[in-house]
């Protein structure tokens, strides 16, 4: 199948200053449809696309090599520019330096408040530091590593606003919002600049027209997010749907099939099961919900904590410290966490104190069971705080999520107050009533289905979702020959443009240039 002749991927580049950017997210699917994006524009609204990578070449059969799309690498050729960017990069580096030697708390100035050309850059620097090797344990920003991402990170900056000095685009489409890449840089620079900022995933798009959304969930629930649920959503698909999800049996697009199968997994320690019923009769229990330690903690919003494992680590020194018989703690991991390699750092972690009512959480205990015997639930910004409101219950939170409203949790603006909640814990009325829990209910539909779903699906594009990391170009490939099986005639670009997918995509465009910027 010619996948350059279905989508048409030449580029007709006119001679006018309407730049598009965009970025090599390295995966096939997230390249595709960034392709597709700025062929729309290109065609329809007169964009020349121009993508910004941090790869010098691409082989012969990459589908960057089958367009005719502009690409410029920031590992280019020595040139004038070239050498302005390094001096400019030297200088910031320096600079960095100059100022962090004089801050007491250096790591979370570094993610708070370090930036360049006014965009904070600081954070999802230290997010790409942290991500392999548990450096969250003991965070070194004189170490030849962090260097490294910190010299990473401040050269993708100098090269978007070198480029953009250039080329003045008015429009950014990213497909990516981790870590400190070109496509995430991309998106934070252009929202700073007041750029049309779109990023787009699996058949949704979200536009950033203020800088204040790079803070936020992209899935994050909205007001006409939930008058849509009211208006369209029947209670019996609603409840229907939390039935399944309660025992593990249902998903969307938010949770993870895999780590939702693992949350409620039907086996069960009964050894475990019968502790906590045995510690219910005296005491009250409080669950302390992990996240991954090494998985992006910044990109879904603000911490008053450095980090997830900040957190993890503050939360135990306090219950060390402030240990009352009145409750038993149960520390709870995440369920993907042998993914990043991460078992065994928080029961070792643990064993440094002689806890007798502090235990780690069975990974054999589903949270609809556990929820049973649960008093209280703290956390970062965890969906099983969501779940947790569905059973009746407020959750304590540390950071932004994309579910929350005041109404459901508690979610302290620093850390003085998140364990000033913990010491009175007691004195906080929990309880949720039924008009609350339906609120949440609602909110956990949306937040699977609605909040990121704005376009229709496309037989011309996979769906991502199960697709495997290796042989991805293959399985496209096949997934896209079993799509058309059906079809007694080839199809080609201008079957594409009658797709739903297309004609919707198209509209969408039209609001952002004709001045409608809140799509």
């Amino acid at each position: 199948m010619d996948i350059k002749k279905l989508f048409n991927l030449n580029y007709n580049y006119k001679k006018n200053n309407r730049w598009l950017f965009t970025n090599d997210r390295y995966r096939y699917v997230k390249t595709l449809r960034s392709l597709i994006y700025s062929k729309i524009l290109n065609e329809d609204f007169n964009f020349n696309p121009l993508v910004l990578t941090d790869k010098t070449k691409y082989e012969k059969n990459h589908i960057f090599s089958k367009s005719k799309i502009k690409i410029i690498s920031l590992r280019q050729k020595l040139s004038f520019n070239q050498i302005k960017l390094i001096i400019n990069v030297f200088f910031n580096i320096i600079y960095f330096y100059i100022r962090i030697i004089f801050k007491k708390n250096k790591v979370e100035w570094l993610i708070n408040d370090f930036r360049l050309f006014d965009v904070h850059i600081g954070d999802i620097i230290y997010d790409f530091y942290i991500r392999y090797n548990h450096e969250y344990l003991k965070p070194k920003l004189f170490s030849l590593k962090f260097l490294k991402v910190l010299t990473g990170g401040i050269y993708k900056i100098n090269f978007i606003n070198l480029y953009h000095s250039i080329y003045k685009p008015k429009m950014i489409i990213t497909t990516s919002r981790g870590y400190a890449s070109i496509g995430n840089l991309l998106l934070r620079y252009g929202a700073r600049k007041k750029i049309n900022t779109i990023y787009t995933g699996y058949n949704f798009n979200h536009l950033f027209n203020s800088y204040d959304k790079v803070f936020s969930h992209v899935y994050k629930v909205t007001k006409d997010k939930l008058d849509y649920c009211d208006k369209y959503i029947s209670k019996k698909s609603i409840n229907n749907f939390m039935k399944k999800r309660m025992i593990g049996k249902k998903h969307g697009f938010y949770t993870a099939r895999k780590t939702l199968f693992k949350a409620y997994n039907k086996s069960i320690d009964d050894k475990f099961l019968s502790k906590i019923k045995l510690e219910k009769k005296n005491k009250k229990i409080i669950v302390v919900a992990l996240h991954c330690f090494s998985d992006a903690p910044h990109e879904a919003g603000r911490m008053i904590f450095n980090d997830y494992y900040d957190q993890f680590i503050s939360t135990i020194n306090f219950i060390n410290k402030n240990n009352s018989s009145k409750y038993f703690w149960i520390i709870k991991p995440h369920p993907a966490r042998n993914v990043y390699g991460e078992n065994g750092i928080i029961e070792n972690y643990v064993k440094k104190f002689n806890f007798n009512n502090v235990v780690i959480c069975t990974s054999k205990i589903a949270n609809n069971l556990l929820f049973k015997y649960t008093d209280y639930l703290v956390t970062a910004r965890s969906t099983i705080a969501l779940e947790f409101a569905c059973f009746g219950k407020k959750s304590i939170l540390s950071g932004e999520a994309p579910y929350y409203f005041k109404d459901l949790f508690l979610k302290p603006k620093n850390r003085e107050i998140y364990f000033n909640h913990l010491k009175n814990i007691e004195k906080i009325n929990f309880s949720l009533n039924k008009k609350q829990i339906w609120f949440a209910k609602k909110i956990l539909y949306i937040l699977e289905f609605k909040t990121n779903v704005a376009l229709p699906s496309s037989k011309f594009l996979p769906n991502p979702i199960g697709t495997p990391k290796l042989d991805i170009e293959k399985y496209y490939i096949k997934q896209l020959k079993e799509n058309f099986k059906n079809n007694k005639k080839p199809l080609n670009y201008n079957d594409f443009k009658n797709d739903k997918f297309y004609k919707e995509l198209k509209k969408e465009f039209k609001k952002i240039n004709s001045g409608n910027r809140n799509i």
